[in-house]
């Protein structure tokens, strides 16, 4: 059961790795803490990424469909399967 406000699991889950998968799910599909900012190093360009409308500032992943370089370092930063 999801509400709003809360995440609320009501059901058991057979390994650690299923509960984590049904939490980023969860989190990704409302949007909750997705988006952040990219600095690309060494110019220090910042970059928005927002993984649940699928865009990131710098156009290649709206474009190309394919995963640029700033969704995959947000990803590898927040331990998120990219």
């Amino acid at each position: 059961m999801v509400s709003d406000d809360e995440f609320v699991v009501e059901m058991e889950f057979s390994t650690r790795e299923s509960v984590i998968v049904t939490i980023k799910y969860y989190t990704i599909r409302k949007g909750v803490g997705y988006w952040n900012k990219v600095f690309e190093m060494p110019s220090g360009v910042e970059y928005v990424v927002d993984l649940r409308q699928r865009q990131c500032d710098c156009g290649e992943f709206q474009v190309d469909r394919i995963l640029c370089r700033h969704i995959i370092a947000f990803c590898a930063n927040q331990l998120l399967d990219w």
